[in-house]
């Protein structure tokens, strides 16, 4: 949004409010780091200063046995609540207990952010080159917040988009097509973006998520057709077996690296259409003898 003020068109969002439009118009783009380091670091200091508390909680609970008074505190909390000599221990074990919610609310936190999804490549260079260009976020981070995206964290980073990662063959075709189809056409082309964000390309994920799908149906229908056809046509034993691990090789790879179908899914189904292709196999030979 911008406004006249003396004449001059002075831009009302820019810095950190630009760059939180761009994250809210691309989600892909909502890419922070982790402190994956730093958060160990403060869970460690968190254990060790349990660590300590439990050590003092063992001694007070044996200087409460060698005191009479105190003695039945050990085996009754309400002998330790009524008891005006357990005060220091009563005051320990509700310091122990709130620093023990903390810890494992920092715990159950730590866990839910490392299973976020990473960002691609592309989102992340796509990041870094708008918030340093002149036309975009103009360089806009000093002194050591200009490091909030910087290269060298690479593998820290974290994107809260649930679409930006989670489908990895839509993913690997962005890797792919993107860069070369931006090289050759896209930069000859209108930008086909949101307007404020400056001069930028946008090219929509749920494309190649459809890409993605059109190309598991292809492999879908090519694979057992492929190796039925080519079964029918080779008449020598050898060959339909190599026939067949190949294509069951085939199979294989498409629902790991493709379809990202779990290994006992991927076990479960090559075995199933290895099958269906030996008893393809054995069904021909029968006709082929008989006739």
């Amino acid at each position: 949004m911008a406004k006249l003020c003396e004449n001059k068109t002075i831009e009302e969002d820019k810095g950190y409010g630009a760059l939180a439009r761009l994250m809210a118009d691309y989600p892909e783009n909502t890419i922070f780091r982790q402190f994956r380091a730093l958060c160990s670091r403060m869970l460690m200091y968190r254990q060790v200063e349990l660590l300590y508390d439990e050590s003092e909680l063992r001694l007070m609970t044996q200087w409460n046995e060698l005191d009479p008074e105190r003695a039945r505190c050990n085996h009754s909390w309400k002998e330790m609540g009524n008891n005006p000599g357990a005060v220091m221990f009563r005051d320990k074990v509700d310091q122990v207990q709130t620093k023990l919610r903390s810890y494992y609310e920092m715990l159950m936190l730590a866990g839910a952010v490392e299973k976020l999804p990473n960002p691609n490549t592309l989102s992340l260079a796509f990041l870094q080159d708008w918030v340093k260009h002149r036309d975009r976020g103009n360089d806009f981070l000093l002194d050591i917040e200009s490091q909030a995206w910087d290269a060298s964290h690479g593998d820290d980073y974290v994107v809260l988009s649930p679409k930006a990662s989670h489908d990895s063959l839509a993913v690997a075709l962005v890797g792919l097509i993107v860069p070369i189809y931006h090289r050759m056409i896209g930069t000859h082309r209108s930008p086909a973006a949101k307007t404020g964000h400056g001069k930028i390309w946008h090219y929509g994920f749920e494309r190649f998520v459809l890409l993605g799908n059109i190309l598991c149906i292809l492999l879908a229908t090519g694979i057992p057709s492929g190796s039925i056809v080519i079964l029918y046509v080779v008449s020598s034993m050898l060959l339909r077996l190599l026939i067949i691990a190949i294509f069951c090789f085939l199979f294989a790879c498409t629902m790991t690296f493709i379809v990202g179908a779990r290994r006992v899914d991927v076990f479960s189904a090559t075995a199933a259409f290895a099958a269906v292709q030996a008893v393809f196999v054995g069904g021909t030979t029968l006709v082929q003898t008989t006739s």
